[in-house]
């Protein structure tokens, strides 16, 4: 059924990901498509202890289930968006999961902080990071140099 291929497939979908939630694309660049826990923990911010929550996460649809609802403190500031935007980790500064907190993420992800300023939000639900921008978009040049390993 319909059921079981959404699990082989996640199964299949998480050996690809190293325990931080990361992997090497075809081009050599690392990269997340979901929530980087390993920054997470050198930040010191709440996730889930079992890196394998994102399997059942998916089936079940309750992201609240896994995530702590609440942090000690709020989430660091973890990058910088496209359009010059924040992006902070998943909580609030009410130390709230963001995307659950009163008012909630707009349909980019994001919302203004307690300084009255515009921020995005990492979030456990995806699209994990924004969705869209509410600022104009930069542009970014990424250059690789392939490099042959030593033999």
């Amino acid at each position: 059924g319909e059921c079981a291929q959404d699990e082989a497939a996640h199964r299949e979908f998480s050996l690809v990901f190293d325990h931080c939630m990361g992997h090497i694309d075809t081009g050599h660049r690392y990269h997340y498509h979901l929530l980087p826990l390993c920054l997470f923990d050198l930040l010191g911010i709440a996730h889930p202890n079992d890196t394998a929550y994102w399997k059942e996460m998916m089936i079940s649809k309750n992201y609240s289930k896994f995530w702590p609802l609440h942090s000690s403190a709020p989430s660091p500031l973890i990058g910088w968006a496209l359009d010059g935007f924040p992006i902070y980790g998943p909580y609030d500064s009410n130390n709230t999961l963001a995307y659950l907190s009163d008012g909630g993420l707009d349909e980019c992800g994001g919302k203004n902080g307690s300084d009255g300023r515009y921020r995005y939000y990492a979030s456990p639900a995806p699209p994990y990071f924004p969705a869209c921008f509410v600022g104009t978009k930069g542009t970014f040049e990424d250059t690789y140099v392939h490099k042959a390993c030593p033999t």
